[in-house]
């Protein structure tokens, strides 16, 4: 098992800088409900504040979409879900409410 490294810096009111060994991203929205942007794509979590059981979906591309094709076909039977594509608008949504309540 290997160290890992983490620290986050709050800039704003539910704006944060996230540190690791791979790189910094950026997270948007208040507890429980935010975006993340980082070199790995841009991530929706929500969670339950104090419980640990959190849901996270990738939401610039379905989440069973690799990026490293080499032919540029898909492969039999990779359609992208559009459950997941409506998930992560949902979860967009509420981080946006979410910001909009924090600056109000």
């Amino acid at each position: 098992m290997g160290f890992r490294f983490s620290k986050r810096v709050k800039i704003l009111p539910g704006v944060r800088l996230n540190f690791s060994k791979n790189g910094v991203s950026t997270s948007l929205g208040p507890r429980g409900a935010s975006v993340t942007v980082g070199k790995k794509g841009i991530h929706g979590n929500v969670g339950i504040p104090g419980t640990g059981l959190s849901y996270r979906t990738r939401l610039d591309r379905p989440s069973g979409q690799s990026g490293g094709r080499t032919n540029g076909r898909a492969p039999v039977g990779d359609a992208p879900s559009s459950g997941a594509s409506a998930l992560g608008y949902i979860i967009a949504a509420v981080v946006f409410i979410g910001l909009i309540a924090l600056l109000a």
